[in-house]
């Protein structure tokens, strides 16, 4: 649903929402990343749903790139940033 949420992808890409094929393609692909032991995607729920997510993938260039997904309700809160602090300390080129 976050993909699906123009909000949140206002800032990814190009800014257009994305489909459900957009986001279920991107889903298998960073799985698939993951599976090569090329990534790892974190999901953050709490007793109502998704609060966020955070992914770290190794791009073309061996670089990790990283990205923050949150849910509307959670902006503001310092999620974001407690989010990274998981991920980056278990990634590394």
């Amino acid at each position: 649903a976050l993909a699906l949420d123009p909000r949140v992808t206002a800032r990814i890409g190009d800014g257009t929402p994305w489909t459900p094929e957009t986001a279920r393609a991107r889903f298998r692909r960073g799985m698939a990343c993951c599976a090569r032991g090329e990534g790892l995607w974190l999901i953050a729920r709490d007793g109502t749903g998704v609060v966020g997510v955070v992914v770290g993938e190794l791009d073309h260039l061996a670089e990790i790139e990283t990205g923050v997904w949150l849910a509307p309700r959670h902006w503001g809160r310092g999620h974001g940033r407690g989010l990274l602090g998981v991920l980056l300390p278990m990634v590394r080129v």
